[in-house]
């Protein structure tokens, strides 16, 4: 009961997991862009030219890849028991149904993202991009660019972290800096 309970809490949000963002309200976005009809049409269009919907499905797998390792290391440091193969299957699949659910099967986000679309581009624009997605290179691209960009990201990280500190060394001193440069200067 006590590993269930733990678990349950995990899965609440105490197990924080990179690319879980703030949850997004958006039909609040949709409403925000002050967007033309025709270019709203022609971003909906445009997505379904690219194959929006198969490439949302392929960053979700992208996604959920990772996750195993990550629900394992956080569950054995947070119970202090080992997780097998079985829980952790179990809880990946959960996270791909919310995930599939919640992002690909999602009208709300796909008008929000024509909605992107459509306040940055104009009808003709976006007409013309989904030509260009017509092109089998393009069409090659959408298909391969969520499992690429999924692959380039530790690569990214890693060069990141190889650089780390020297980055907080220019946070440090820059922070350093600026409390420095607002104390008051007394008279010696």
């Amino acid at each position: 009961m006590r590993v269930q309970l733990v678990a349950f809490v995990l899965l609440a949000g105490a197990l924080q997991l990179p690319g879980h963002a703030a949850p997004m309200n958006a039909p609040a976005v949709a409403q925000q862009a002050n967007v033309d009809p025709a270019a709203l049409t022609a971003a909906d269009h445009m997505l379904t030219v690219m194959g929006y919907d198969r490439m949302m499905r392929q960053t979700c797998d992208a996604m959920i890849a990772p996750l195993g390792g990550m629900f394992k290391k956080a569950i054995e440091a947070k119970t202090g028991q080992p997780a097998d193969d079985a829980l952790i299957k179990q809880l990946t699949d959960i996270e791909s149904d919310y995930l599939r659910a919640t992002v690909v099967n999602s009208p709300e986000l796909r008008r929000a993202i024509g909605m992107l679309y459509a306040s940055e581009f104009s009808a003709a624009e976006l007409n013309h991009l989904a030509d260009l997605y017509r092109d089998p290179v393009m069409h090659k691209w959408t298909e391969v660019a969520p499992e690429m960009t999924a692959r380039m990201l530790p690569l990214v990280h890693g060069v990141a972290d190889a650089h780390r500190s020297e980055l907080e060394e220019k946070l440090t001193t820059a922070i350093t800096n600026y409390y420095a440069a607002k104390q008051p200067l007394t008279k010696s």
